[in-house]
């Protein structure tokens, strides 16, 4: 199965799996939404050259500046979310994750370079809290969002300070969003976690630690407590713990098509309180 090449967004109306794409929606509606499609380039937004900066604080401050708040009134009447109402951000260069960088709802960031974390980023109040599944990019309470590499190798890494416990990226209570096309590093508890939420998609992602170099104390993938999780066409390799963990409360959900390779623990882990999920075709 071919992933999916073009972001259709979801399903209000009828889901299906199929073996040319993963999402099938019946109608659509006109927006009124105008779209916005920026780049930031090394830290500066293109084409006027003003300087945005290369950390996660400073590229908050300017999606929150840029791109118009959204709610689920924008989408109400939609059953068809694609470029005509998403909004996107093309982030080219290196940049550092001093904090969580949240994306928000109808919001697609295309990675064409790396994000790592700062030494600073060990200090936030949010490094280390379990409860709250911080990552360095942060899809939290959103509704038709993405994080997207493209170009040659995109990484997020969490591992370049021992320090840093937070994933690569976390899905917390989010709908329909979707994490492809990454390369995701982490060391503390997974590289890529889904919490909360149902319709959320890990594709396409190569994911873990590297020869000689396990990714300490961390999953790959780790679903816990949602539904309709959808992982698929991952190479998860060289992790301390589960390469797929779907963990307690997961349900309705699936995996399949991927590799699973050198990893300490096993290759997928089903918790016993998760229910009626289906894997296939995984190695």
């Amino acid at each position: 199965m071919t992933p999916p090449t073009t972001i259709l967004f979801l399903l209000l109306h009828l889901f299906t799996i199929t073996s040319s794409h993963l999402f099938t929606i019946t109608s659509s509606h006109a927006s009124t939404t105008t779209p916005i499609a920026l780049t930031i380039k090394d830290g500066l937004l293109l084409p006027s050259g003003q300087h945005i900066g290369t950390f996660t604080s400073q590229l908050q401050s300017a999606i929150d500046r840029l791109y118009p708040a959204v709610d689920q009134s924008t989408w109400k009447s939609t059953s068809l979310v694609n470029n005509s109402l998403l909004r996107y951000l093309d982030l080219q260069g290196h940049y550092y994750a001093d904090a969580p960088l949240l994306l928000p709802s109808l919001f697609v960031l295309r990675l064409n370079g790396s994000l790592a974390d700062a030494a600073n980023l060990t200090s936030h109040p949010l490094n280390g809290d379990n409860t709250a599944s911080p990552g360095l990019v942060m899809l939290n309470a959103t509704t038709y969002s993405a994080v997207l590499g493209v170009g040659n190798s995109p990484v997020i890494n969490a591992t370049t300070h021992g320090g840093t416990h937070m994933y690569a990226v976390s899905v917390l209570n989010s709908q329909k969003t979707a994490v492809r096309g990454l390369r995701l590093v982490a060391q503390w508890e997974t590289c890529v976690g889904v919490r909360g939420g149902s319709h959320n998609e890990v594709s396409s992602n190569n994911v873990g630690g590297a020869p000689g170099r396990t990714t300490p104390a961390t999953r790959g993938v780790w679903t816990l407590a949602t539904s309709r999780a959808y992982v698929h066409h991952n190479h998860v390799h060289h992790s301390d713990k589960h390469a797929l963990d779907f963990d307690a409360y997961t349900g309705n959900s699936v995996a399949w098509e991927n590799l699973c390779e050198d990893n300490k623990e096993q290759g997928i882990f089903v918790e016993e309180t998760s229910h009626d999920n289906v894997r296939r075709h995984w190695s």
